[in-house]
């Protein structure tokens, strides 16, 4: 009656755990040095590949590894009140990236994980308000999941990504004296929720890049990233150039500008030459599908 009766209590404990995450060999409990959980079971959490849908009709999507698009892995373990037990962060390049083990005690968690490339390690100012160092986005991916531990488990972590990225085309040529692109826009986010995946404040954001001698006298890109509060957000833009002492030499702005996430919003501009007064045609306006990672170089945006 005992060999009948442990197959099914076992069956019924699996069936509570997250579809993606499964109890391991069972096994004894142990101590995490970091935590000092004394009565924790060994969790191991995979970060499976990634999917990126290129631009194009009937483009198959891409699969990437973690490592090829983010710098920085972090995951928010919640106990099952929602409230933060415990955040692990992992740099590129080291031993185990997008994996990690860890002691839980016996319980429901929701674990988030977000994958980025900012200077520094994402914190946690609420239980569902991821912070960016210096506030600045990077191409972000977000997930979640729930999982039952009563002994050892494994779990697989689906990301996706939940940024929108700006391409501002500056299709004149570059004036020698600009030496710094200035841009400021409204109606994204640079806080991230941590159970929802969009932009959960209205932010500022300024991004500051430098102009290289390079670019003089020819056209240029630079790339911009938000987190959208919705799939039909607008951003609201303030283009500047500016010289060595930081005086503007051009200036441009242009208003609703589509954006959702995991999509590419590009901008064609004419900022040194003559402008329309609205700030360009809204026909040079364009929004597709995020592209592939080799027209899409994550790592080199910043």
């Amino acid at each position: 009656m005992k060999a009948i009766l442990l197959p099914l209590l076992l069956s019924a404990v699996l069936a509570l755990a997250a579809s993606s995450c499964e109890k391991a060999n069972l096994g004894s409990s142990e101590t995490d040095p970091e935590t000092g959980v004394t009565d924790g079971y060994t969790v191991r959490l995979n970060v499976a590949q990634i999917e990126q849908q290129p631009i194009g009709a009937g483009a198959d999507a891409t699969a990437v590894a973690l490592g090829d698009v983010c710098t920085r892995v972090s995951y928010i373990v919640l106990n099952g009140s929602g409230q933060v037990y415990t955040t692990k962060h992992q740099a590129a390049g080291s031993q185990g990236f997008g994996s990690l083990a860890l002691s839980l005690p016996a319980g429901s968690y929701r674990v988030v994980t977000v994958g980025h490339s900012g200077a520094g390690n994402l914190s946690v100012e609420t239980n569902d308000k991821i912070k960016f160092k210096d506030n600045k986005v990077t191409d972000t991916y977000w997930g979640t999941a729930d999982l039952t531990v009563s002994g050892p488990t494994d779990c697989t972590l689906h990301l996706q990504r939940v940024t929108a990225r700006l391409c501002i085309d500056i299709t004149d040529n570059m004036p020698a004296q600009v030496s710094q692109m200035e841009f400021f826009y409204t109606g994204g986010s640079s806080t991230l929720g941590a159970t929802t995946g969009y932009g959960v404040v209205n932010s500022r954001q300024t991004e500051v890049r430098t102009v290289s001698a390079d670019m003089a006298g020819r056209a240029t890109r630079f790339e911009l990233y938000t987190l959208p509060h919705n799939d039909t957000g607008q951003l609201k833009l303030t283009v500047k150039a500016l010289d060595a002492q930081g005086g503007t030499v051009a200036q441009a702005e242009y208003a609703n500008l589509p954006i959702s996430r995991n999509a590419t919003t590009t901008k064609s501009v004419t900022l040194f030459t003559a402008t329309p007064p609205d700030g360009g045609d809204e026909a040079d306006l364009t929004l597709g599908l995020s592209t592939t990672p080799d027209d899409s170089p994550i790592s080199r945006c910043y």
